[in-house]
């Protein structure tokens, strides 16, 4: 691999994104609670985000097709932070929905484009390094997240 800064860079990124999925899930039920909603939203609060990114991703990697992978990489890492500043600042269950999904919808900006930037920037020797740091990324974020949501009464 030619420069390890934008590899570090997208590893970190993803690493982020995926504390981002299972931060929340350890506190989910607090909300349901705090919001008088019932198992049926919880439900539907942990499925929303992985649905959206099902639907989505694949338009945000046409997308990184067509204009370019830093922008797009940029507006869902952007766009992701301003999803959680959604979610705390939600005052009832169906704002608290929403934002799930719209975190979801953001967040699917980032794996399919940090992934299409890997074949693009890295040689044929090289490339299964590269996408195998994208997953070991994906996978220290789910190690750490439930940790950092977890809460102690």
């Amino acid at each position: 691999m030619k420069s390890r800064a934008p590899i570090t860079i997208l590893f970190f990124s993803l690493v982020i994104i995926m504390i981002g999925f299972g931060i929340a899930i350890p506190l989910m039920p607090f909300y349901v609670t705090h919001f008088n909603a019932s198992g049926s939203a919880l439900g539907l609060m942990m499925s929303i985000y992985s649905l959206m990114q099902f639907v989505f991703a694949p338009m945000w990697g046409r997308l990184s097709d067509r204009i370019g992978r830093k922008p797009v990489l940029l507006t869902g890492i952007l766009g992701y932070a301003i999803s959680f500043i959604l979610q705390g600042i939600s005052q009832n269950i169906v704002q608290l929905i929403l934002s799930r999904s719209l975190a979801g919808i953001i967040s699917s900006a980032t794996l399919p484009t940090a992934m299409a930037y890997i074949a693009d920037t890295t040689s044929v020797e090289d490339r299964a390094k590269g996408v195998g740091l994208m997953g070991a990324a994906m996978g220290t974020g789910m190690i750490f997240d439930p940790l950092l949501g977890w809460r102690a009464d």
